[in-house]
């Protein structure tokens, strides 16, 4: 799974394997609404990656159990400042607001 802003949407997408064939899948959750259907019932392996794209681009799998959880943003990240990887986000506030900066 790969997470990625394109603009007004966060796009996630979705790697598959077998043997010779790859496919991707692409889904577009507008920002307005972040929330996706999460595939940990299909895939039980996804948990934690759903939970990285949660993490960093805030989107909300509906169904993830574990989306009360971090996975890779510190306890004490804010609730008010937007994930890190959206284009949007300023760096200096995140390191400021989590107190590796002054």
């Amino acid at each position: 799974m790969t997470g990625l802003d394109s603009g007004d949407n966060v796009d996630v997408l979705y790697h598959f394997w077998k043997g010779n064939v790859i496919a991707s899948i692409r889904i577009s959750v507008p920002k307005c609404n972040k929330h996706a259907p999460s595939i940990v019932d299909i895939v039980p392996g996804a948990i934690l990656y759903e939970m990285e794209v949660h993490d960093m681009f805030g989107v909300v799998f509906d169904g993830n159990p574990w989306m009360d959880r971090k996975l890779l943003l510190p306890d004490n990240y804010p609730q008010d400042l937007p994930p890190p990887l959206l284009k949007d986000t300023k760096a200096a506030e995140i390191r400021k607001a989590v107190g590796v900066e002054r």
